[in-house]
């Protein structure tokens, strides 16, 4: 009976990208429509620049790592800046998101031509972003900026990977958004609206992948499974240990 909870939780730990438990304790259009899958799909990284991203700003501001003596005065100041989110709005349209969907579907082609003809037929059924939207109900969360769906992405991660089934507090939620306002300040996608707009549409769609394994790992019995996949998937992009990390109103900070 183990052998086959592990085994379908492999299966369902395909679609790994950012979506339940943000505050939505509800079912959502995308709760069935996943089904099995193989689970090399989980190892996927991000098509878009998510290496931009300073690792190393959410690493100190989480406790996670300390920064070496050599870093200069100014990289240590950058990492503290107080950032308003609102920097990081965009305006994305139907042909961007199109262009995004494409092009993490073809991603998904090159290691699965199954599983990406399956979702090219799913995503023609149901929007992502509106999918998306319906997470993000109640969070306090925006749908059109990358910070933010930074952090709908991140929470629900770490939801996941500690079986945390109850909702976030918007504190909580808010202060993880910060964090990545933050840390985004000193990569280019604090002046660049069209690479927030492809990073945070992709992360979308993880996001609503995330979401249908994670309620398929319930109901197979497959939730610790599951949950290790997300936590090696999280940090294949953002190089963050999740499990040695708690959520405070302060957002992500070392246990």
């Amino acid at each position: 009976m183990n052998q086959e909870r592990s085994k379908a939780a492999r299966q369902v730990a395909v679609a790994l990208g950012v979506g339940l438990i943000l505050g939505v304790s509800t079912p959502t259009l995308a709760q069935d429509w996943i089904g099995p899958t193989p689970m090399d799909y989980a190892n996927m990284t991000m098509n878009t620049t998510n290496t931009a991203i300073m690792n190393y700003q959410i690493e100190r501001m989480t406790g996670a790592d300390k920064l070496k003596k050599s870093r200069s005065k100014t990289t240590t100041s950058r990492s503290n800046r107080i950032v308003s989110p609102a920097t990081y709005t965009y305006t994305a349209t139907d042909a961007q998101k199109a262009s995004v969907l494409n092009g993490y579907i073809q991603a998904v082609a090159k290691t699965n031509a199954d599983l990406a003809a399956k979702l090219r037929e799913q995503f023609t059924k149901y929007r992502y972003d509106a999918i998306f939207n319906g997470l993000l109900s109640g969070t306090g969360l925006a749908t059109n900026n990358l910070a933010d769906v930074l952090a709908a992405y991140t929470v629900q991660s770490w939801m996941i990977v500690h079986n945390k089934q109850t909702d976030l507090s918007s504190a909580q939620i808010a202060g993880v958004r910060q964090q990545w306002a933050n840390a985004l300040a000193t990569t280019k996608l604090a002046n660049d609206a069209s690479a927030r707009t492809r990073n945070a549409e992709e992360l979308k769609i993880r996001t609503v992948l995330l979401n249908a394994g994670w309620k398929d790992a319930m109901k197979v019995g497959g939730l610790p499974a599951y949950g290790s996949l997300v936590d090696k998937a999280f940090r294949s992009l953002f190089k963050l240990d999740l499990t040695g990390l708690t959520i405070t109103s302060a957002g992500l900070v070392k246990k």
